[in-house]
């Protein structure tokens, strides 16, 4: 009885073939799409909600925009005329701002709503400023009982020069420092010195570009007196 060789089965096994890759470059190009177009993309986003944020929880509160948290800000509501904007205009609410000043204080012109106000914009190299500003010491000293503030807003000096300038004309009001000069560009201050005159009421009476003398710097009182 002849009993053929048995023979081998076709071998089966179980575990799938691995699958091959038809295009193994199509992976590699996605992952270069990812780093050099989708990921910038997505940190951009990342950065501007986070900006968005920021905005949003401090906008109604008045947030400041400037270097190191000072410089202009939004007016708190209670002190904002409805419908009307700040603008540095005779008429026209004066912009709110917060300033350092020179020994390490903090001022915020909303802050002295009820008191008249004036704003003098100022530099140690200015020849008409260093003229007119010991006229500003003596008017102050006889109306400060009225509640007069005198505010002189330095414009881009060094704290240590402008300790010098107020104790060479022995200043005994605020001096604030205008470190990156946004305040200045928001009361579109041209040229120095520049007076602003600003009433109880925080709205700007007068706006007088030059030097002042004491006469001058009278009449601008007698509108916000």
């Amino acid at each position: 009885m002849n009993i053929e060789p048995q023979r081998n089965a076709p071998r089966s096994d179980t575990a799938p073939a691995e699958r091959i890759e038809e295009n193994p470059q199509q992976r590699r190009e996605w992952h270069g799409a990812w780093r050099s177009i989708v990921l910038p993309l997505a940190v951009v986003a990342a950065v501007a909600a986070a900006i968005y944020g920021v905005q949003a929880h401090h906008g109604g509160s008045g947030a400041v925009h400037g270097n190191g948290g000072f410089g202009l800000v939004a007016a708190p509501t209670d002190k904002s005329p409805a419908g009307v904007r700040p603008a540095a205009r005779e008429g026209r609410p004066a912009p709110d701002f917060v300033l350092q000043t020179a020994d390490g204080g903090v001022v915020r012109l909303s802050d002295l709503r009820s008191h008249p106000v004036v704003l003098n914009f100022w530099a140690s190299w200015c020849g008409p400023c260093r003229a007119e500003m010991p006229e500003f010491q003596t008017v102050y000293d006889t109306a400060r009982d009225s509640g007069l503030v005198v505010l002189a807003v330095n414009v881009q000096e060094s704290p240590g020069k402008v300790k010098d300038w107020a104790k060479q004309f022995s200043l005994t009001f605020p001096i604030v420092l205008d470190a990156t000069g946004q305040v200045s560009q928001g009361y579109d201050v041209g040229g120095l010195p520049l007076t602003v005159f600003v009433g109880r009421d925080g709205v700007i009476k007068r706006i007088h570009p030059g030097q002042l003398d004491r006469t001058a710097i009278l009449n601008g009182l007698a509108a916000i007196l």
